[in-house]
């Protein structure tokens, strides 16, 4: 038995997409982004960069319905603060252990050395079968919502769902070393979808 931190960062992110969009709807909601910055924090707390994706994601939905000026709407002093705080309970640990220890250690090797790289052309086909198997019994009907999502590009939520799934999606597949389990973020963006078809398409 192994204890991964993989599903924490994916309940991480659900948070953080969810803090998002109140923040971004109307009425916003209150102290969402501070949410939204506590939820990045915690996903970088507990895997590194990949807990940044809500972020990512965030991101583009923005620069596409406003701009490059909508990013601002991701300003938040008070949520900045708090994610401050919260990286430099782990960072302080590391930083006293020397700066080398983390920069060798985490940065490097961990963070950079893993993740970024050219992936093997013949195992790019894995995500892909990886992902038919894990959102089973939903897959026989995600084609269906992507497709129907992709013709409602336009629709602003849409969009955020389809990039939810299609960012994390792609980071994975382009990632030098792959696991099954690294495709878990593109499963909350790919269930919004399927959901949404289902209410709106279904029948």
């Amino acid at each position: 038995q192994l204890l991964l931190p993989d599903m924490i960062v994916v309940a991480f992110t659900v948070v953080a997409g969810y803090a998002f969009w109140r923040a971004v709807t109307d009425p916003p909601g209150r102290g969402a982004l501070v949410v939204f910055f506590a939820a990045l924090a915690f996903g970088l707390f507990a895997k590194g960069p990949v807990g940044l994706l809500p972020l990512l994601v965030a991101a583009l939905w923005l620069c596409m319905e406003h701009g490059v000026r909508g990013l601002g709407h991701l300003w938040s002093p008070a949520g900045v603060g708090v994610f401050g705080l919260i990286t430099l309970i782990w960072l302080g640990p590391f930083m006293a252990l020397g700066s080398g220890s983390f920069a060798e250690t985490v940065l490097w090797r961990d963070w950079l050395t893993w993740y970024v790289g050219v992936p093997a052309v013949g195992k790019l086909a894995d995500p892909a079968i990886d992902l038919i198997v894990g959102f089973l019994p939903w897959t026989v009907v995600a084609l269906l919502a992507v497709a129907r999502g992709a013709r409602a590009w336009r629709t602003p939520d849409v969009r955020f769902a389809l990039l939810w799934f299609l960012v994390p999606l792609l980071v994975v597949v382009l990632a030098a070393n792959q696991r099954t389990r690294y495709l878990l973020p593109v499963y909350p963006g790919l269930a919004l979808l399927v959901g949404w078809w289902a209410d709106a398409h279904g029948s």
